[in-house]
């Protein structure tokens, strides 16, 4: 989870990636932070452009 400023209105923003357990993909729960971080890390990317 991460915490933005909006540069423009100054009201915070937040970004959350969630990913859940699968067993044919995942061999261990670093796999499924690691798809989360990742997923969070693109929400952020996305909130620059707005």
């Amino acid at each position: 989870m991460s915490f933005n400023y909006s540069k423009l209105e100054g009201k915070p923003e937040l970004s959350v990636g969630c990913a859940s357990y699968q067993p044919k993909v995942d061999r261990g729960y670093d796999d499924v932070f690691r798809r989360a971080d990742k997923l969070m890390y693109q929400r952020k990317q996305e909130l620059k452009w707005f």
